[in-house]
């Protein structure tokens, strides 16, 4: 039977802003025990469970100024964070940092992360986030890992856990350099959650064309929505006129406002055709050539005027 056992290290350094810093490592080992001894345990098997964390690293700065960037270095090689850069609003004191790791989902975090996931990370702070100006995470992943899940370093991304929406929102995450053994990415935060390490979401390619087709689609402009408004109101009157238009005669042969009913109709048939027809440019920006073609077709009409009028 093996056992967890937590391991605790405490060191002092000092940052590139020069505070006095105080790192506090835990680290999670197993003790075999021999199959035959006897052991006890506080947990009955109804109890609940939480996820373990297989390292934890804290450090505590004495002193926080908004000149210069306080840098937390991690020396436990296997969480996957380099490390933080934080900058301040504000001048603040003991400050601390707790980073923990979980090979798997935390409890507190309601929802798993889909996809391949390296690694979930919590960030905790004190006497930090409402001052917390910006922060930087140099994230690090196992070419290993990637490798053996068929990725590329252009597929990892870090991914943040919304309490609220329940959801896990996926970081800008910029790929900066890579050693023997790891690839390195820069992320920029301005809060601390539960975070999870793992391979982008993937969109397909068709989707991805749909998508960049609504982004690049050029915006309607005040003009485009008159026009489109307009061809839409005088194809409704085009389209009643036909409908109605044995009516429409015989009111005209009746010599009740003939020039006028006359005129109506032929402006609106002509300048309804002339907009959906012809270039909507060249009736927005030529009024008068445009007003002349009205005028010049009204004439070629005059035949049919007389004809209706000497009927």
């Amino acid at each position: 039977m093996i056992y967890p056992c937590y391991l605790n290290l405490k060191t002092h350094s000092n940052d590139s802003a020069g505070n006095s810093n105080l790192i506090n490592s835990t680290f999670l080992v197993s003790i075999p025990v021999p199959s035959g001894g006897s052991s006890s345990s506080g947990n009955s098997g109804g109890a609940g469970t939480t996820t373990p964390t297989t390292s934890t690293e804290s450090n505590t700065f004495v002193k926080v100024t908004p000149e210069k960037i306080s840098i937390m270095k991690i020396s436990d090689k296997e969480i996957g964070i380099k490390e933080i850069k934080i900058q301040v609003k504000d001048e603040i004191k003991n400050v601390k940092i707790t980073i923990s790791k979980y090979e798997n989902k935390p409890s507190a975090v309601s929802v798993k992360k889909t996809g391949n996931v390296y690694q979930y990370i919590h960030i905790e702070t004190k006497n930090l986030e409402k001052n917390l100006e910006k922060a930087t995470l140099k994230i690090k992943v196992k070419k290993s890992w990637v490798s053996d899940r068929g990725l590329g370093k252009d597929n990892i991304s870090l991914f943040k856990f919304d309490n609220t929406s329940k959801k896990w929102n996926e970081l800008k995450t910029t790929y900066k350099e890579d050693d023997d053994n790891n690839y390195y990415y820069d992320v920029e935060l301005t809060s601390f959650s539960y975070f999870a390490i793992s391979e982008k979401v993937i969109v397909p390619k068709k989707q991805k064309e749909k998508i960049k087709k609504i982004i690049e689609a050029p915006k309607k402009t005040s003009k485009d929505i008159f026009f489109e408004n307009s061809v839409k109101k005088l194809k409704n009157i085009l389209t009643w006129l036909k409908t109605n238009s044995k009516n429409l005669l015989e009111i005209i042969n009746q010599n009740l406002l003939k020039e006028l009913i006359i005129t109506f109709i032929l402006v609106i048939f002509i300048a309804g055709y002339l907009i959906i027809a012809k270039s909507r440019e060249f009736l927005f920006s030529n009024p008068k050539q445009f007003i002349e073609i009205i005028a010049y077709e009204l004439s070629k009409k005059k035949d049919l005027i007389k004809k209706i009028f000497l009927k």
